[in-house]
């Protein structure tokens, strides 16, 4: 393995963003003295930022083991930063953590930020129609079980179902429609099995209390 190469790619990506988060600054300042409504040029350095993580993870993927977990998830809160109101590098952050580090705790936290954003402004550009319908709850439904957030896993599955099912009928289906469909139909049962279970625990811990401590 070239480790110098490595080298190289880390600090192109930390320059890269050194120079997007000045750029953001400049235009930021000029925004708020010249017309506190255009944003148009912020969204554009948000979505270069994001262009950049995403052409940096694609290429150093077979490397990424020799990548620090600070500096791409640095990028990411970075580009999060730009504009907080936006899903997108809160999606890409739960994305990491799931599938590059195997953190679901962390996939799962950024996601629900994510969705607790809500959807974007409709004067919004470069939006990831994709993420804000499906991919942030896709997420969530994925990492749910494994975080332990059985309620809100549940929830988010059902809404990813709801979500996939009316972008068919609408003739606008995901890509990838069956497959997520068929996983998210799979998750439920997990779900449900381990929230009833709790409900069992929950109801024989109050019937033993109600025998060692009768009223």
């Amino acid at each position: 393995m070239n480790h110098q190469r490595v080298g190289m790619g880390h600090r192109w990506i930390e320059e890269n963003f050194v120079v997007a988060r000045r750029l953001l600054s400049s235009l930021g300042q000029w925004d708020m003295e010249v017309n506190s409504s255009v944003d148009d040029w912020d969204m554009e350095v948000n979505n270069s930022v994001d262009d950049v993580l995403n052409d940096y993870l694609t290429s150093w993927t077979s490397r990424l083991s020799m990548d620090p977990e600070y500096s791409v998830i640095r990028a990411y809160l970075a580009a999060h930063e730009i504009l907080p109101y936006r899903q997108e590098p809160l999606h890409r952050l739960a994305y990491v953590y799931r599938t590059r580090f195997h953190n679901f705790h962390n996939c799962f936290a950024y996601a629900a930020m994510a969705h607790a954003l809500g959807p974007p402004k409709s004067s919004s550009l470069f939006v990831d129609g994709l993420a804000y319908k499906f991919g942030v709850l896709d997420e969530m439904c994925v990492c749910g079980f494994y975080a332990e957030r059985y309620e809100e896993g549940l929830a988010a599955c059902r809404k990813l179902e709801s979500a996939l099912l009316v972008a068919e009928a609408r003739g606008e289906p995901h890509p990838y429609h069956e497959s997520m469909v068929k996983r998210t139909r799979a998750a439920m049962p997990f779900f449900e099995e381990q929230l009833n279970l709790e409900k069992e625990e929950a109801a024989c811990s109050g019937a033993l209390d109600t025998c060692v401590n009768p009223s």
